[in-house]
């Protein structure tokens, strides 16, 4: 009869042991790399935002500052610039005769607009070095109201619904009614304050841009442009995310932010219809997009000859990389320019989106 013998090892302690996530023996950060791929079709750039009913408790994101008030000023001289103004702070995103910022970025931000926003600080209509007006993408009339940006207000459904007892908490309106469109009304907001659908049509009787003076109708339409960083009392203060230069200040957001730590390109689709256009496009190549940059073996940055924004006054730069634009044959450069401005020329976005041969070209 055999033996079995069992042998007893003895157990080792294991350590655990800090993984590098940088080169050994470098005494300085080496940035990163990020290219955004920018699989934006129409329903990614012109769905709705803020989804669900309208609910004060809740804060909706967007270009508005959800704790503010405005009022609609209109330019009488050039309507098309007129814009909302700050005027105060909300009493839990409530108003009394003026547009809630929170009720205003429910009813009227798409999606690609709080991208925007945290990237970059959003889209600059009007970038003076004391003025700045955020203006809302382009709202194309690419697929159905229902299915991409649906009507909402007091006589829609749920999912898209405001009280009517709300109406006067959030608009200077005075009544119980207030529905509105989007869809395929490019940065206007189509609204009516009547038991009416006319404001569902493209040309609704006597449409007037609201705050003009001259119409009696109850259908209407403003600008979805906000002025901010506005640093007075009358405004309500500065938003959150304004960064001074020199007396005034400038919306931005998470690229500014790490504009010295990350390195940014974009790639995007050519606009054209169909399934069968192959792979992406390099919109901006690999570079750094800030005023300074930092130098390899050096704590000292340089100055960035492709910079994005001027240093000293915030402004964005209209065409950062000009030997690559004229490359190109266009006449505008830069990452955030991409992002910030893609469909407001064409007035349309793409319909198809070959997401994995543009992942596979950024790679």
């Amino acid at each position: 009869m055999g033996t079995l013998a069992i042998a007893a090892g003895t157990a080792t302690s294991s350590q655990a042991v800090a993984l590098a996530d940088a080169p050994l023996f470098s005494t300085m950060n080496v940035p990163g790399n990020l290219a955004l791929a920018l699989s934006v079709e129409y329903p990614t750039a012109i769905s709705v935002a803020n989804l669900g009913d309208y609910v004060h408790a809740n804060t909706y994101l967007g270009y508005f500052d959800p704790d503010k008030c405005y009022d609609y000023t209109f330019v009488k001289a050039a309507p098309d610039t007129s814009y909302f103004q700050p005027a105060g702070k909300a009493n839990k995103h409530t108003c009394s005769s003026k547009w809630s910022g929170n009720f205003m970025n429910w009813a009227s931000m798409q999606t690609i607009d709080p991208f925007r926003w945290a990237l970059t600080g959003g889209y600059r209509e009007t970038d003076l070095a004391s003025s700045t007006i955020l203006q809302k993408a382009h709202g194309s009339a690419q697929g159905s109201a229902s299915g991409n940006y649906p009507y909402r207000g007091t006589d829609i459904g749920t999912g898209n619904k405001i009280t009517g007892t709300d109406v006067v908490k959030v608009t200077p309106m005075t009544g119980t009614r207030f529905n509105t469109r989007l869809w395929g009304k490019g940065i206007d907001m189509v609204f009516s304050t009547a038991n009416s659908t006319n404001y569902q049509n493209d040309s609704p009787n006597n449409l007037k841009q609201y705050g003009d003076g001259t119409s009696s109708s109850n259908n209407y339409y403003v600008k979805i442009r906000v002025k901010v960083c506005e640093n007075t009392t009358a405004s309500g203060g500065l938003e959150s995310n304004c960064v001074k230069y020199g007396s005034n200040y400038k919306p931005e957001g998470l690229m500014q932010k790490y504009s010295d730590k990350i390195r940014y390109s974009a790639f995007g689709y050519l606009n054209q219809g169909g399934g069968s256009r192959q792979g992406g496009v390099l919109r901006a190549k690999m570079g750094f997009i800030g005023p300074d940059k930092p130098v390899a073996m050096s704590t000292t940055p340089e100055d960035n000859a492709t910079k994005e924004w001027s240093k000293s006054t915030g402004i964005m730069e209209a065409n950062p990389d000009a030997t690559l634009a004229t490359a190109s044959g266009v006449s505008n450069s830069g990452v955030m320019n991409y992002l910030n401005q893609f469909g407001n020329y064409s007035k349309g976005y793409m319909s198809y989106d070959n997401v994995s041969e543009m992942y596979y070209a950024a790679v």
